[in-house]
């Protein structure tokens, strides 16, 4: 069935790609923050985790020779 006489023309194929190519650079930008965001986020976290670590060393030496000593 062939469109009425009074349908608007089809937007050229330019104005169709010109959104796409913010939502592209918009993108591109939230990548560029997002993954400089999750190698920060891991390295502080293995920090975390070592002080951590560190701690209970710590707590595990302190309490034998706190029990070496009043035995």
């Amino acid at each position: 069935m062939p469109f009425p006489a009074s349908a608007a023309p089809a937007p050229p194929a330019s104005a169709l790609l010109l959104p796409h190519c913010g939502s592209a650079r918009d993108h591109g930008r939230g990548l560029g923050a997002a993954i400089p965001a999750v190698i920060f986020y891991n390295h502080f976290l293995q920090k975390i985790r070592d002080l951590a670590q560190r701690l209970d060393t710590f707590a595990l030496e302190f309490t034998a020779q706190v029990e070496k000593t009043f035995d």
